[in-house]
């Protein structure tokens, strides 16, 4: 397989951006947010806890329900 070269350009004079604006690093950020609270809870949780959510099916989140 080839080798794939990318490049980006900066635009002198370009006013200065904040990371924290970006709507990808937000999602980003989120995401890391929520995959650390799920470990937090995976370890802290018991054996019967990790059976309970890991075995069922695989269903849209119900906000009425609390889960």
């Amino acid at each position: 397989g080839g080798c794939e070269v990318h490049g980006f350009r900066v635009r002198e004079g370009a006013p200065r951006v904040e990371l924290t604006d970006s709507v990808r690093y937000q999602e980003g950020m989120d995401e890391l947010a929520g995959f650390k609270s799920f470990c937090e809870w995976a370890m802290m949780c018991d054996m019967a806890g990790l059976v309970a959510r890991i075995c069922r099916p695989i269903t849209p989140k119900d906000e009425d329900q609390g889960r």
